[in-house]
C-alpha cells in the first residue's frame, strides 16, 4: 500500500483542478494514491479528469488517480471527507487534503511526509501558503486563535519570499488547501467537521488535532501557491453566511466558560455594526444573511444552509454616484489604504458615471496646506478631500473630525463601503453608540443561554 492518500476536492473548476492534479504528479515524492472527489460540478470538471488522466489511451494516464463523483455538492468539508473515508478504508499512514485551487511546489508532499516521519509530536504538517496571483507574497504560514478578540491571525500574512521566516511554524492551525495529517489522529479526533459545510472546518479539525495533544506544524520546505478567488461576495451573500455563522459557531463551541460573557458583547458588537452599515449602505442582503447565520449559530442549526439564509446582491451605487457625479476633483489621502484607493478610483467605470479627476496624498504632513490647495483650486473646480479608513466609526475617525476646520468640504470612506461626509461623523458616532448598547443589551441574554444549549447538543450528537 502507499503511504500517504491524498484527497483533492473539486467543484466547477475544470482547468484549475487539471493544473491541480499535473502538480501533485510531479511531485518527487511518489508514494500516494489521489482520489479526486468532485462536488457535483456543473462544468466540463469530471470529462476533463476522465480524459486526461483516467483514460488508459492518454499520455497523461496514471493509475495513482481514482475519480469519485458526488450526487449533490456536500460543501468543502463533506467533499473532503468523501475521500478521507476512503482512506480510512485502505491502509495509508498519513492522509493530505488539497484544494483544486491550490498549485504544489515539487517537493511539497515530501517535504510534509519527512516532517511527519521526524516529528512524531506533530499531527499535521501544511506548506507555505502563497498567493497564486502574486507569488513572491505570502498568502498564510500558519494562524493564531485568539480567545481574548475571539478571531484567528494568520502569520506571516503579506511577508515577502526571502523575509525572515523559521523553518517550521507552530501555531494554532493551518488551512487545508495543502495539508497533511497522521492516521491516528484522525482515528482519535474524527474527519474533518462535515456540519459546517464551509469555512472554520480546517481551523477547528486543527484545533481539535491541538486538544489531542499533537502540534499543528507549517513546513517552510513544503510550498504551495493558492488562488483567492474563490469568494465572490459581491455577486451573492453564500460565503458571508457560512463564515459568520462558523466563526460564531466555533468560539461558541471552544471559549472557557469564564470568558462567555466577553465573547458575546464581542460578537453582538459585531453583529450590530453590520447591520448598522447595512443600513448606511444599502446593502441590506448582506445584513440580513449575517443576522441568519447568527441565528442559526445560536440555535445549533448547521451543514447547508437553508432557505432564506442567501439572498443575490443588488448593488446600491446611489451614495458613489452621487458623491462621484457631485465633484469634478478628489484630493485622495489613500495613506496605507491602497486596495480600498484602488477600487475607489476604478468605481465610476463600474457604475457608469462621471469620473472626477483623482489627485494622490500619498503622506500627509500639514493637512492646512492640503485643504489650502482644495479651496484654491475650489475656485475654479469643485472639489473635495476623500479620506480612506477602516472604519467611519472608529474613535481615531472622530477625533481627527473634531480638529478639522472645515469638515463640510471632507468626507471618509472605509471598508465596508461607508461614504460619509465628514461633519455628520460625529452625530452618527453618538447614535451608533447608543443604538449599539441597546442592541447588545437586548440580545446578550438569549445569546448567553443559547450557548449552553449548542454545548449539550454538540456533548449529545458526540455520544451517539
Amino acid at each position: 500500500m502507499k503511504k500517504v492518500g491524498i484527497v483533492i476536492c473539486n467543484y466547477n473548476k475544470a482547468d484549475m483542478v487539471k493544473n491541480c492534479i499535473q502538480a501533485v504528479l510531479e511531485n518527487r515524492f511518489r508514494d500516494y494514491d489521489v482520489f479526486v472527489v468532485d462536488n457535483a460540478s456543473t462544468d466540463a470538471s469530471v470529462s476533463v479528469i476522465e480524459k486526461t488522466y483516467l483514460d488508459t489511451h492518454s499520455e497523461s494516464y496514471d493509475e495513482r488517480v481514482h475519480l469519485i463523483v458526488n450526487k449533490e455538492n456536500l460543501g468543502g468539508s463533506g467533499g473532503f471527507n468523501v475521500g478521507l473515508r476512503r482512506l480510512l478504508q485502505g491502509e495509508y499512514a498519513y492522509f493530505m487534503c488539497i484544494d483544486n485551487d491550490a498549485y504544489l511546489d515539487e517537493n511539497a508532499i515530501g517535504a510534509l511526509y519527512d516532517h511527519l516521519e521526524q516529528n512524531p509530536g506533530t499531527g499535521i504538517a501544511a506548506s507555505r501558503i502563497y498567493h497564486l496571483e502574486n507569488p513572491d507574497v505570502v498568502q498564510n504560514y500558519g494562524q493564531k486563535i485568539n480567545f481574548e478578540g475571539f478571531y484567528t491571525e494568520v502569520e506571516y500574512l503579506g511577508a515577502f519570499e526571502g523575509e525572515d521566516m523559521p523553518e517550521v511554524n507552530y501555531s494554532d492551525g493551518v488551512p487545508a488547501c495543502s495539508l497533511m495529517i497522521r492516521r491516528e489522529v484522525v482515528e482519535q479526533i474524527g474527519i474533518l467537521p462535515e456540519e459546517n459545510f464551509l469555512y472554520w472546518d480546517d481551523t477547528e479539525w486543527c484545533y481539535r488535532c491541538k486538544l489531542a495533544g499533537y502540534q499543528v506544524a507549517s513546513v517552510g520546505a513544503s510550498q504551495a501557491l493558492h488562488s483567492m478567488g474563490a469568494r465572490k461576495e459581491d455577486v451573492s451573500t453564500f460565503p458571508t453566511y457560512y463564515a459568520w455563522r462558523n466563526w460564531i459557531r466555533f468560539f461558541i463551541k471552544f471559549t472557557p466558560e469564564e470568558k462567555w460573557f466577553d465573547m458575546v458583547e464581542t460578537f453582538l458588537q459585531s453583529l450590530f455594526q453590520a447591520q448598522y452599515e447595512g443600513l448606511l449602505t444599502g446593502q441590506l442582503e448582506k445584513a440580513d444573511t449575517i443576522m441568519a447565520a447568527y441565528d442559526d449559530a445560536i440555535h445549533g442549526i448547521t451543514g447547508k444552509a437553508g432557505n432564506g439564509r442567501i439572498f443575490s446582491i443588488s448593488s446600491n451605487y446611489d451614495t458613489y454616484r452621487a458623491f462621484l457625479e457631485e465633484n469634478k476633483v478628489v484630493f485622495l489621502n489613500d495613506t496605507d489604504m491602497p486596495l480600498l484607493s484602488e477600487k475607489i478610483q476604478n468605481m465610476p467605470e463600474k457604475i457608469g458615471c462621471h469620473s472626477p479627476k483623482f489627485i494622490l496624498l500619498d503622506e500627509v504632513d500639514d493637512p492646512e496646506e492640503v485643504l489650502n490647495k482644495e479651496l484654491e483650486f475650489r475656485e475654479t473646480e469643485q472639489s473635495v478631500i476623500l479620506n480612506l479608513c477602516y472604519s467611519v466609526f472608529s474613535e481615531n475617525v472622530g477625533n481627527v473630525v473634531k480638529d478639522m476646520k472645515y469638515p463640510k468640504q471632507q468626507y471618509f470612506l472605509d471598508e465596508n463601503d461607508c461614504l460619509v461626509r465628514a461633519d455628520r461623523i460625529l452625530a452618527m458616532q453618538r447614535d451608533y453608540k447608543t443604538a449599539g448598547e441597546v442592541f447588545v443589551f437586548s440580545q446578550m441574554p438569549l445569546f448567553l443561554r443559547q450557548i449552553r444549549e449548542v454545548r449539550n447538543q454538540d456533548a449529545s450528537l458526540s455520544k451517539e
